[in-house]
């Protein structure tokens, strides 16, 4: 009993340096277990770190942005603003009354004129020479050549006659005899020159010289129910539709030029050519 009584104030008075003693073993313990868990959270870390490089990566898929790149390319488009053409927002439609009086729209503006015609017809104006025999006047000899010229005096006018000696030409005379081939009185062939050009031809009786002087056409309106039938190019009075005088400047083999009064020309192709 005085043992444990010598002990407890012992104790009593040396407790504070036993508590501090306990801390210190305390602290020792703690100092050496603090390096084995470092390590050991150093290990945890880089396992981590491993485990997410080894990881595969997931891709980001990319955005679409083709819709806004749509509206920004329209931002930047100017809008083309017509203000003629097909619409009749400021060109209101002209309707107008055709032969039959039915009403007809012009929609660009010349279908109640040279843009309503079309050739119907187109002929060629001949310009032919034939040889018709040889005929003596006292001494000399005159050969004599019809000469139709279409283009001049329409397909009804008749030949006329004209004769040449060999090498004597005159002013009026269209051509001149150069040369008689054969006996003078029975020529196999003569030949001619023409003086409005160095253009010669070899003529014989079955073969005359022929080439095309010109042409004329046959033109309707449908829609104003115009009819001009052999119209010739640079013709007189040209031809009328409506209140509107038009001149035929040309005429091709498939083509009929016409002009305005402001020069504005239109061609008139032939019904059935491509």
């Amino acid at each position: 009993m005085d043992q444990l009584k010598k002990l407890g104030a012992a104790l009593s008075a040396h407790y504070e340096k036993l508590i501090l003693s306990v801390i210190l073993l305390a602290l020792l313990g703690t100092a050496a277990l603090l390096p084995l868990r470092v390590s050991r959270n150093q290990e945890t870390i880089r396992q981590a770190l491993e485990s997410g490089l080894r990881a595969r990566k997931k891709e980001v898929s990319p955005v679409d942005v083709s819709n806004h790149e749509r509206i920004l390319r329209r931002v930047h488009l100017e809008p083309q603003l017509r203000l003629d053409g097909d619409h009749n927002l400021f060109n209101p439609v002209t309707w107008r009354p055709g032969s039959d009086g039915t009403l007809f729209k012009v929609v660009r503006g010349d279908e109640d004129g040279p843009g309503g015609l079309s050739a119907t017809a187109i002929r060629p104006l001949d310009f032919l020479v034939e040889f018709d025999g040889v005929q003596r006047s006292g001494e000399s000899l005159r050969y004599r050549f019809l000469v139709l010229d279409q283009s001049k005096g329409g397909r009804s006018v008749r030949p006329r006659q004209v004769y040449l000696s060999e090498g004597v030409s005159s002013r009026n005379d269209p051509f001149v005899l150069t040369k008689v081939n054969g006996p003078a009185e029975e020529p196999a062939s003569v030949e001619i020159r023409f003086t409005d050009s160095t253009e010669t031809a070899v003529i014989t009786r079955e073969n005359p010289y022929r080439r095309v002087a010109g042409y004329e056409a046959d033109l309707v309106h449908d829609k104003l129910g115009n009819r001009f039938s052999n119209v010739r190019a640079r013709q007189p009075g040209g031809i009328r539709l409506g209140s509107q005088s038009y001149i035929v400047v040309a005429i091709t083999h498939d083509t009929v030029t016409v002009q305005s009064s402001t020069h504005k020309r239109w061609n008139i192709r032939l019904k059935g050519t491509p």
